[in-house]
């Protein structure tokens, strides 16, 4: 029998976007990551896919977004169209969006914004010590980009192998 704290990899995380050549754009020239060949693909009702999705059919265009330290896996779904124009609340349950630790948040913060996301947050976080910024992409999804020390990031995750 496996043993979920040692037999695993988080691989990617994966969510829907209205725009996936807008969304790559984001991610790649914003924040690092290397994108893999769009593919595109059609889900056939009662299909295996159709399980996966939890959708009758489908038509969809996806990638794969790559960095040392996780993946983005991302699909636009042409059809069906989701009625949803943005991200969930912070409060509604699911994942919220996802936190980035680097040196230069001011730049990055700015370089998103000219690839078309939103600051919603501008200030200090961890008790007012971290300069802070939460960028949502066109979406709505939420990167907070901080600018707290590695020991102490290292410190807040101590399972993280570093």
């Amino acid at each position: 029998m496996s043993d979920p704290k040692v037999d695993y990899q988080l691989i990617a995380l994966r969510f829907a976007v209205s725009n996936l050549d807008r969304s790559i754009r984001f991610y790649t020239e914003g924040l690092g990551f290397v994108a893999t060949p769009i593919r595109e693909g059609e889900v056939k009702p009662g299909s295996e896919e159709s399980r996966f999705f939890g959708l009758p059919s489908a038509k969809f265009r996806g990638t794969m977004l790559s960095r040392a330290e996780i993946g983005l896996e991302m699909v636009e779904f042409l059809e069906p169209r989701s009625s949803r124009r943005t991200a969930s609340l912070v409060n509604d349950p699911g994942i919220s969006g996802f936190v980035v630790r680097m040196d230069d948040v001011e730049g990055a913060a700015r370089r998103l914004v000219e690839l078309g996301g939103t600051i919603t947050f501008d200030g200090k976080t961890g008790g007012g010590v971290f300069r802070s910024f939460v960028v949502t992409d066109p979406d709505g999804v939420r990167t907070q980009i901080v600018a707290a020390p590695l020991e102490v990031v290292k410190a807040a995750l101590p399972s993280k192998k570093w």
